[in-house]
């Protein structure tokens, strides 16, 4: 029962980083300007929070990676870890500051402001984090190959589910192009 709840925290862990790394590497803009209505820097300005936006979604990325398929699975943990522990820094100060400004996190389309929900999934993630990194050592042989396909899936069904609105139109006009083609 420990190893079900071990690999399923992993899993969920692994998901919720693909998803967010990729959302933010296609559009980082989003949290761009989040991370600029925030930390308000001389040196960088609000276009260059995109390249430091495209390296979190990297961070989130490798991370996914590596937890899932458990290849330097420490390293993948520790950037699961630092990326919670600064989404809770970006969502504590900027609830702090009492600054209402948007991110694009986890899949979002930066319409949401930074809150309460965004606290509690850092800390839900750097606390996944620790407990994956604190757990005894898993027995040899007990590796389940379906993590890296269940986390692969669940990704996908959460951004197609997500996203919808913006999917569905291009499938049913092919369909219906389709259709038309067929005679129907």
């Amino acid at each position: 029962m420990a190893i079900l709840l071990f690999e399923l925290v992993r899993l969920v862990a692994a998901a919720t980083m693909l998803m967010a790394g990729a959302s933010k590497l296609f559009d980082p803009y989003p949290m761009a300007k989040g991370l600029n209505q925030v930390f308000t820097s001389p040196v960088l300005s609000p276009a260059r929070w995109a390249y430091v936006a495209r390296l979190v979604a990297a961070a989130e990325l490798l991370a996914a990676l590596l937890i899932a398929t458990r290849w330097a699975h420490e390293a993948g943990l520790l950037l699961l870890l630092i990326v919670g522990v600064g989404i809770i820094g970006f969502a504590g100060i900027a609830m702090a500051t009492k600054k209402r400004v948007s991110c694009g996190c986890f899949g979002g389309n930066g319409t949401q402001s930074v809150g309460l929900p965004n606290l509690l999934m850092g800390t839900g993630l750097a606390g996944a984090a620790v407990v994956l990194l604190t757990a005894p050592a898993r027995p040899a042989g007990g590796e389940p190959d379906w993590l890296l396909s269940a986390t692969a899936a669940l990704a996908t069904v959460a951004v197609l589910v997500r996203h919808r609105a913006s999917l569905l139109p291009p499938f049913t006009q092919h369909f219906q192009s389709f259709s038309k083609m067929m005679g129907a």
